[in-house]
């Protein structure tokens, strides 16, 4: 089966701090249940139809995409509800609505084919939900495909900010990080400081998304133009 290297996620909510609300302890059911709210929101959106947001899945497919329980698929998609990701049944039995889901605008590219091994997704095979930092790396990883840029093909986000966003706290952010280079879902890179040229700072690149745009394809003029931090303005992520 030949997949697409990407689908559409909406990515404002992400942007506006709402990975926040899945809380390892919260109202909208356990910690797991909140791994799993996340886990299922990749694979929902791996199958959407890109015209209407909408995907068509069974249990036993959610399964093999992510190798949860149908009981930690339940509770993963109770969350999803209570907090307004998605919305069930909206064209019939098993089908699921990306909620704000616009074809044309307000999203960012979140990888498929590099992350499948037949039909699951084999970062998540591992996952056994039964720590916290499973799901700080779900968090942070989706805040890192929302704040790509389009034209570094990077996510240059301080450990300030993506704490921020994703109310993470500061200390255990690296550990996520690497929860996540671990299983080839990010590489990180150095870059020159936005702040101050002569030094430099992490920015983190998706694996699965523009694999051949980096610093060693990208022309000199370009690289000139990046690092010309004289005239530099700070773009905000596109989503297009």
């Amino acid at each position: 089966m030949t997949r697409r290297e990407f689908k559409k996620l909406p990515s404002v909510w992400i942007r506006e701090g709402g990975l926040k609300a899945f809380q390892w302890t919260s109202g909208t059911g356990s910690g797991s249940d909140n791994t799993a709210a996340l886990m299922v929101l990749m694979a929902i959106t791996h199958h959407i139809d890109e015209d209407t947001g909408v995907a068509a899945l069974t249990y036993d497919s959610l399964q093999e995409a992510t190798n949860l329980s149908r009981a930690k698929i339940s509770g993963g998609l109770k969350v999803l509800i209570a907090l307004n990701r998605i919305v069930k049944d909206i064209e019939g039995q098993s089908t699921y609505g990306l909620v704000d889901y616009d074809p044309y605008r307000n999203w960012c590219k979140i990888p498929i084919s590099k992350l499948y091994q037949g039909n699951r997704i084999y970062p998540l095979q591992d996952f056994k939900l039964r720590s916290i930092v499973e799901l700080h790396a779900l968090k942070v990883y989706f805040l890192l495909l929302a704040q790509r840029g389009t034209d570094t093909n990077q996510a240059n986000i301080s450990l300030l900010k993506i704490h921020e966003k994703t109310g993470v706290p500061s200390h255990r952010l690296k550990t996520a990080l690497s929860h996540l280079t671990v299983r080839s879902m990010i590489y990180t890179e150095r870059t020159p400081s936005m702040k101050d040229p002569s030094h430099t700072a992490n920015a983190y690149r998706i694996v699965g998304i523009d694999p051949y745009r980096h610093d060693g394809t990208r022309s000199e003029d370009e690289h000139i133009r990046e690092v010309d931090f004289t005239s530099y303005q700070r773009s905000s992520p596109k989503s297009y």
